[in-house]
């Protein structure tokens, strides 16, 4: 499996499909912005690890079909995966 480290805002695309992401921080909280699952394709897939002391926000793009447990988004407290 891929791993790929961001430090700030970013938006997973299809090329981290079937990758760990890792936040690095970067001193402050920041939001992840996952585009439309038509855009990534049928079974995309990534984990997102949160090892720092900030909040990782993971959000959607804002649209009817895609979501995340029923959400359009969710915060990634401190240490978690």
């Amino acid at each position: 499996m891929a791993r790929r480290v961001q430090t700030t805002t970013y938006a997973p695309t299809t090329t981290d499909n079937a990758s760990e992401i890792s936040f690095a921080g970067a001193g402050a909280d920041a939001t992840w912005t996952i585009v439309a699952g038509a855009t990534n394709g049928n079974g995309w897939y990534a984990i997102f690890n949160n090892p720092t002391a900030y909040v990782l926000t993971v959000k959607v793009t804002t649209n009817t079909i895609d979501s995340i447990a029923g959400a359009t988004g969710f915060p990634m407290y401190p240490q978690e995966v």
